[in-house]
């Protein structure tokens, strides 16, 4: 299923600046248990970057406890440095979600994992909240922004399969 991103402009606050509301969403099926998928997903690591999400550069684990894990990461999307404090929360035993804080707004990521034939469907729906100009340049990218957000799920999960075979980097 390819991704797709739809975009609303609403003011969240009154008065104050307009920001723009995209989702995308983004599904593929991993040749892995749900049990699998979510403790693999959810295994955040420093050394997860330029190995697992192709644009990220840099993780710092701020923060780990039983029930959410902080990151300070550092990303690069067309070429464009990113910095995000994010926030993975679980919901075991079919999902996660990940909230983040970045300079042009906010992010919300909830995670879905359902059986499929073969593995587990993994479900990415990610709404963005942005100020201008991140909204404006959001929109204009929105089509590649969502065969990004594709094509990274499809990474990981590919990953996901090589560490099946002993191979996590």
């Amino acid at each position: 299923m390819d991704s797709q991103g739809e975009t609303v402009v609403r003011n969240l606050k009154a008065p104050g600046p307009v920001a723009a509301a995209m989702r995308f969403r983004a599904e593929d099926v991993v040749r892995a248990t749900p049990d699998e998928t979510l403790d693999w997903w959810t295994d955040l690591r420093e050394d997860d970057a330029g190995a697992v999400m192709p644009p990220l550069r840099k993780r710092t684990i701020v923060r780990r406890t039983a029930t959410e894990i902080e990151t300070d990461d550092r990303w690069s999307i067309f070429g464009i440095p990113m910095r995000t404090q994010a926030t993975l929360r679980p919901v075991p035993p079919n999902g996660w979600e990940v909230t983040s804080r970045l300079r042009g707004g906010t992010a919300k990521d909830v995670v879905h994992l359902s059986p499929a034939p073969g593995g587990t469907r993994v479900t990415m729906e990610l709404d963005l909240e942005l100020r201008w100009p991140w909204s404006w340049m959001a929109s204009a990218l929105r089509v590649p922004l969502a065969k990004l957000f594709q094509a990274d799920l499809v990474a990981v999960n590919r990953r996901l399969e090589q560490s099946q075979a002993g191979h996590r980097p």
